[in-house]
């Protein structure tokens, strides 16, 4: 097991895609696919604040990484959404 600490975590920026957002040094836009890697306390933040529908967890993170946001989060790893940018299986698309 590694002794290596998580301390960020890949968000994505949802809301419109003709916002380019910046909180400190981090920015969101189409040149980076509206996704930064950002520190776990911002991640929380951010997914638990007034703008939550506007964020999501980027990618596939890690059983580490899932469990270190948790404990930011005051929530169990499984309890956390992940956005992977696939549609899930059985969907019937309407047309």
């Amino acid at each position: 097991m590694s002794d290596t600490k998580v301390t960020t975590v890949s968000l994505r920026f949802t809301g419109s895609p003709v916002v380019v957002r910046t909180i400190g040094d981090m920015t969101w836009s189409s040149g980076n696919d509206y996704t930064a890697d950002v520190p776990l306390e911002l991640a929380a933040d951010l997914l638990t604040g007034r703008e939550r529908d506007s964020w999501a967890i980027a990618g596939k993170p890690t059983a580490a990484v899932r469990k270190a946001l948790a404990e930011h989060m005051g929530l169990a790893p499984a309890e956390l959404i992940v956005d992977t940018g696939e549609e899930p299986e059985g969907v019937v698309k309407n047309g």
